[in-house]
């Protein structure tokens, strides 16, 4: 029987609860990892399940081992919990996105090598068959050579969301000097940028961006953004991705990928719940079915994987969200954070009027916004040196 560590229980980390305490894949919970237990709150169900509760990864391994470590953790303790736990032993499974440094990332890749474990992120639509199924007709040329792909997500935001860190949501760094880098492209959204620098690239890999140009914006009093407006060239291709806290209904993700051949498209907002499908200029068609079919979280392909079932659990990783991991911060190297100069409180949430259509106009266009507020960053390569010296002291 397998054994699991779970740090990080409240916030994502419940679903990763549930799916343990729900297991149906023998897989036997040894530790759950979080600072603050009784804030969790699924608390009564760990510990009616006789799961013994740990203030660190560090006390866990004290005495205790795991064969497998999921990490959903905040965002700057992703690289010392992966570097440790591999280093006691255990294959890892991340939560998104990889660290907030892409040298961290360097780091966690190495400590995997060191220790000869499987170390994987959780990018959800990555493990999904739908994605999978694409990502290899694109590799064999089914569509063609790409043309433009486009992502937008228009997830309103409430303050709560925003309060949900101690100290590190829509923050560079907490007090205590730890990056986060938590922004709508680097947290919630991340999933679906990276999905498009995923289906591009090799199998278990994706495809690293050769530029990026950015306008980033906020709404909400925070130090980060909670909106983006990026512009890529990708293998040949334009790429865009919009994505906004602050606009002012809940829009959903689409998705629009266009090949020399024929289109890929997604909205989960659709009438019949979002399916990805494809049509080719021949007429033929494909109907993927719905990226979100992975329920929840990877985890029990992950341990298929490891058990030698199949390997679909080892289709994301670390490299293959490295290219998100630098994109990141060569959108904070292209622009500056500006603020909206006109945001609506209507006592729970901050927005902005007209957003969403601007979201929607830039999306169609494929364009970045021309409003007064919004002026283009610079062009930044993905290979400038100073994307893996970012945060260095």
């Amino acid at each position: 029987m397998q054994t699991a560590v779970l740090c990080g229980v409240g916030g994502y980390g419940q679903t990763y609860a549930r799916e343990l305490l729900g297991n149906v894949h023998g897989v036997r919970w040894v530790g759950a990892v979080d600072p603050f237990p009784e804030s969790a709150p699924n608390k009564s169900d760990i510990d009616a399940a006789g799961i013994p509760w740990f203030g660190s990864l560090e006390g866990f391994y004290r005495n205790n081992a795991a064969d497998l470590c999921i990490i959903a953790s905040p965002i700057a303790f992703h690289a010392p919990q992966a570097i440790l736990a591999l280093g006691r032993g255990s294959h890892v499974l991340c939560e998104k996105p990889v660290a907030a440094l892409p040298s961290e990332a360097a780091a966690m890749a190495a400590a995997r090598d060191k220790a000869g474990k499987f170390l994987g992120i959780g990018y959800q639509w990555s493990y999904s068959a739908a994605i999978l199924r694409l990502k290899r007709d694109i590799a064999a040329g089914v569509y063609g050579k790409p043309v433009s792909l486009r992502t937008r997500v228009l997830w309103p935001r409430d303050r709560a969301y925003f309060r949900r860190g101690i100290g590190w949501a829509g923050c560079r760094r907490d007090q205590a000097g730890r990056w986060f880098l938590d922004s709508v492209a680097n947290n919630a959204a991340a999933h679906y940028l990276h999905n498009m620098f995923y289906i591009l690239g090799k199998p278990g890999g994706s495809a690293l961006p050769d530029t990026l140009r950015a306008v980033l914006m906020r709404a909400n009093p925070i130090e980060m953004y909670d909106t983006a407006f990026l512009l890529m060239k990708c293998e040949g291709a334009d790429i865009g991705f919009i994505a906004t806290h602050a606009g002012e209904a809940e829009g959903g993700i689409a998705c629009r990928f266009e090949f020399e051949g024929g289109v890929v498209a997604f909205d989960d907002a659709a009438e019949g719940n979002g399916r990805l499908t494809g049509r080719l200029k021949s007429g033929a068609s494909a109907d993927y079915g719905n990226p979100f079919e992975t329920p929840g979280c990877p985890i029990w392909k992950v341990v298929d994987s490891l058990r030698g079932v199949n390997d679909i659990g080892f289709s994301c990783p670390i490299e293959a969200a490295v290219p998100h991991s630098r994109a990141m911060i060569a959108a904070l190297l292209s622009s500056a954070i500006g603020t909206f100069p006109e945001v609506c409180d209507d006592g729970k949430r901050f927005f902005v009027q007209g957003l969403d259509e601007i979201c929607r106009d830039c999306d169609r266009e494929l364009r970045l916004p021309d409003a007064a507020w919004a002026i283009p960053g610079d062009i930044v390569r993905l290979d400038d040196p100073r994307i893996m010296a970012f945060g260095g002291e």
